[in-house]
């Protein structure tokens, strides 16, 4: 698997061709091809992927494309958010991000928005796993691309399993194939 991330979507095409002119590119095929951007989020503004923030890479990457039903974005925004908000909360164990932000019953409560800054951990006490969405509306078959980064799989396992129980999950049309790679294997010899 080969993740590149930069500001300019033709030099990583460039690098995809350049790729493909090298000894080993002649035995390389392409088998998935995700693209993407990194908007804002509309449900959580301060959301952004990890890569985006200056976090290094973790030595495990898990990727997969994403797409929603039909009736997911048939719901009200309000109710689309709030349900997002129960996604955050239970990733929220799992996050290796500090500034995690997620909504909230008392802040929706007292009029100011139902966002509210969620407690952060000591570093020592933060989840392991790195997240990063981006959006790919148009750029692909799939809606977003997710990829969960961190040092051990087990934790991603862990995270996704507890992700399944959220009411979220009945609004998920397609969330494979996974794919899986090891950054020690692959690049950091």
């Amino acid at each position: 698997m080969l993740w590149v991330h930069g500001p300019d979507l033709g030099r990583l095409h460039a690098l995809a061709a350049a790729l493909r002119k090298t000894a080993l590119g002649s035995y390389l095929d392409d088998a998935y091809s995700y693209v993407g951007m990194v908007p804002q989020s509309q449900y959580a503004p301060e959301h952004r992927p990890a890569f985006t923030k200056g976090f290094p890479p973790r030595t495990y990457l898990s990727m997969y494309p994403f797409v929603k039903t039909h009736e997911w974005y048939q719901l009200p925004f309000e109710r689309r958010r709030q349900m997002m908000g129960e996604h955050g909360r239970l990733g929220h164990k799992h996050s290796a991000l500090p500034e995690v932000r997620i909504e909230t019953e008392p802040a929706a409560a007292s009029g100011q928005g139902g966002v509210a800054v969620a407690p952060v951990a000591p570093p020592m006490a933060l989840g392991r796993v790195q997240a990063n969405t981006i959006h790919s509306f148009g750029l692909g078959d799939q809606e977003f691309v997710v990829a969960f980064e961190a040092d051990d799989p087990a934790d991603i396992v862990h995270m996704v399993e507890d992700l399944r129980a959220a009411e979220v999950r009945l609004y998920t049309a397609i969330d494979t194939p996974i794919f899986l790679a090891s950054a020690r294997a692959c690049w950091r010899r």
